[in-house]
């Protein structure tokens, strides 16, 4: 059974109409829990007040420069992929895109780009994972393509991507493969990923372009190396506490940073860590930056990464970023580019139904086709209710 709506009693004892689909049971057990997790982030909240009062006093906190004095032309490059995927009979399935936008737009010439593929596999474990480092695959094979256009009279300054600049597993280890160990599939993407990404700084080197990573979601704790212990919360909560309107602090390279940040998490390896710097010396000329824009509406910091090539000051760069970030704490491109290739789930059953057809077309099974867990037909329904 399901129910568009329970009216429950919350802790503040005001009653409210909720609208979604949750059975009561199930509801008043997480009212009840939310009401002890916020127990336990209150007694956080004093860790993280005295970890912000040490770091404080020992970083370089500067006022970004309202007037930079040139006009950068920029690149904002952004992957998506669907989520929940389907699954399949014959495999899970999803969409990946990749594109950019050029900011600002020229009049006249090529300012987007897009382009996008199906994933269908049924050996992958951690599917999600998997389909996550194709997108990042796709867009640095974006990145590669456009800075090969700048041989051919195209121009920008900066490319600015959704996430780090390196490919995971880096900075803090190399693909299994580039060690030259056996590579499951995720692991044959991570090294072409790697390889790539030595061609593109090559390149971003040779035409003076800076490569800006907007990392949104932060779970390094860097600032442990400042602290002396392991940080009690991520960067960003400890660099949003810091940081006032419009002013920005640098932590450091990242390679010096990431070698002092093994110290103090478990699993992570200097030796590992010092294969990276070998193999891509670029690391240590990587910078990491926190800057809080006054557009931010919830007084949230953003942590980027910046590999400066170009022939504009690092400090230029940042203030740059700063000034076009708007509320959502990301600059205004990103913003553009997410719209562009933007790709929802609600899309996935309509190509269930197209592929379908051609397998049957094909000769092929359709039960290959067919949906392992109806079940969950429900995730998508919006869309079904005319098949």
């Amino acid at each position: 059974m399901s129910y568009d709506y329970e009216e429950i009693t919350i802790p503040n004892g005001r009653v409210d109409r909720i609208d979604f689909w949750i059975s009561p049971p199930v509801l008043y057990s997480v009212i009840r829990t939310v009401d002890k997790l916020s127990q336990v982030l209150s007694t956080k909240s004093t860790k993280v007040l005295t970890a912000v009062g040490k770091v404080k006093d020992r970083v370089e906190i500067k006022e970004i420069r309202t007037n930079i004095g040139t006009d950068l032309v920029t690149v904002a490059i952004d992957s998506t992929y669907t989520i929940p995927y389907l699954e399949l009979i014959g495999g899970n399935l999803a969409i990946v895109a990749a594109g950019f936008v050029r900011y600002p737009a020229l009049k006249k010439g090529i300012n987007s780009y897009a382009t996008a593929t199906i994933v269908l596999d049924d050996e992958v474990q951690n599917f999600e994972n998997y389909v996550s480092k194709i997108a990042q695959y796709m867009e640095r094979k974006v990145l590669y393509r456009l800075l090969k256009k700048l041989e051919r009279g195209y121009r920008f300054d900066l490319v600015a991507i959704d996430g780090s600049i390196l490919p995971a597993p880096l900075p803090f280890a190399l693909p299994s493969g580039i060690k030259g160990r056996s590579e499951s599939k995720v692991g044959k993407v991570l090294s072409k990923s790697f390889l790539l990404m030595k061609e593109i700084i090559k390149l971003a080197r040779k035409h003076n372009v800076a490569i800006v990573g907007i990392i949104k979601r932060v779970r390094t704790k860097y600032f442990s190396i400042i602290l002396g212990e392991k940080a009690p919360v991520n960067d960003k909560v400890i660099a949003s506490l810091l940081l006032k309107p419009s002013t920005y602090l640098v932590l450091g390279k990242l390679g010096s940073i990431v070698r002092e940040y093994v110290k103090y998490v478990r699993g992570l390896s200097l030796k590992e860590v010092d294969e990276v710097r070998d193999a891509l010396p670029e690391v240590d000329d990587i910078d990491v930056v926190f800057y809080r824009s006054p557009m931010s509406l919830y007084m949230q910091s953003t942590k980027v990464e910046i590999l400066n090539f170009s022939n504009v000051d690092l400090h230029d760069i940042i203030s740059y970023l700063c000034i076009h970030t708007t509320h959502t704490g990301v600059p205004h491109f990103m913003d553009m580019v997410d719209a562009y290739i933007r790709c929802e789930s609600k899309v996935l059953p309509h190509i269930q139904q197209i592929l379908e057809s051609k397998v049957i077309e094909k000769g092929g099974l359709p039960i290959l086709t067919g949906f392992t867990n109806p079940q969950k037909m429900h995730l998508y329904r919006d869309q079904f209710h005319s098949r």
